[in-house]
């Protein structure tokens, strides 16, 4: 017995965290846990429990493993949030008269009221012209820049509005930092006791391994803050509305058959012309040759002439 008491004076750092675990295996849910040990100790186990639910025990004098718990998609509801927190994206198709004229224009807007052109692609062939862009602006404009875009379209072919509740996910992932930076300040005082030269670098091993997580826990949160706050908006538009999808209950299209007949006639007299060019090349050859069958022609046509006036 003198000897086990001997041995925890001499590794007290190593036997706090034995007591740790053995109260994390006999008392799971350590939020609830209430022991008579001293306000600091009960600190320490709380949050290390905490922890412990994602983070499995591993080996040497820290005890946890430094695969600590990052946001996870499925949030836990949180019906008590009166504020809600809502990812808002919309897509719009528009039969517009113009496509370079309407990219030109919608941009000017977009960046009037505070947004910004994401991805832009404007295509010009001969029957019809085509665009497509990304826009993001700001959340609460969303409608009005919606009713902007119908206003100076020929027809809003489709309209769509999706929405997305993140509160949950948020409130969940401000939960995680809270229990990072927790357990973070718990290393950081054990780091503070640590004699041994092993239980010195398993402590800053484990606070950078938290440190990095916490960083990127930060960058989720201001993401979330980010993408709530504006709206992305896919805008197909086109010269003809038969390229948005929309069937109209008379297909029958004169101008666009204008443009393929025309399409189709410059193709037949660029085929005519190609013709024509190879011929005139080849002639070098083919002139020559035929002149030569012309004048054998000829020359056989006399003698055969002669040969019959001769019998005669």
């Amino acid at each position: 017995m003198k000897k086990i008491f001997t041995w925890i004076k001499s590794n007290k750092l190593t036997s706090v965290l034995i007591l740790a675990v053995f109260l994390l295996l006999f008392y799971p849910s350590g939020g609830e846990f209430r022991s008579s040990i001293d306000n600091y100790s009960e600190y320490k186990t709380e949050s290390l429990d905490m922890v412990s639910e994602s983070a499995p025990l591993g080996r040497g004098g820290m005890g946890f493993s430094s695969n600590l718990p990052i946001p996870s998609p499925s949030a836990t509801p949180h019906p008590e949030v009166e504020k809600r927190m809502k990812v808002k994206n919309a897509s719009i198709s528009l039969h517009v008269k113009d496509v370079k004229e309407s990219v030109t224009t919608i941009t000017k807007y977009v960046e009037q009221i505070g947004g910004y052109v994401v991805t832009q692609e404007v295509n010009t062939p001969q029957e019809s012209s085509t665009g497509y862009m990304s826009v993001r602006v700001p959340s609460d404009k969303l409608a009005a820049t919606l009713e902007y875009f119908g206003e100076k379209a020929v027809r809003v072919v489709q309209e769509k509005i999706t929405g997305r509740d993140i509160t949950d996910e948020y409130v969940d992932t401000q939960a995680r930092l809270a229990i990072l930076e927790k357990t973070k300040t718990i290393f950081e005082e054990i780091l503070d006791e640590a004699i041994e030269f092993d239980d010195i670098l398993r402590a800053n091993r484990e606070i950078l391994s938290i440190q990095s997580q916490i960083e990127y826990v930060e960058g989720r949160l201001l993401y979330m803050e980010k993408t709530s706050e504006t709206s992305l908006i896919t805008i197909s538009m086109s010269t003809d509305e038969l390229e948005l999808g929309y069937a109209p209950s008379d297909a029958w299209r004169p101008k666009v058959v204008l443009k393929k007949a025309a399409r189709s006639l410059v193709a037949d007299a660029r085929g005519f012309g190609e013709v024509v060019i190879w011929i005139g090349v080849y002639s070098v050859l083919w002139v020559p040759a035929l002149v030569i069958v012309l004048i054998v022609k000829k020359v056989l046509k006399n003698r055969k002439s002669k040969s019959k006036v001769s019998k005669k």
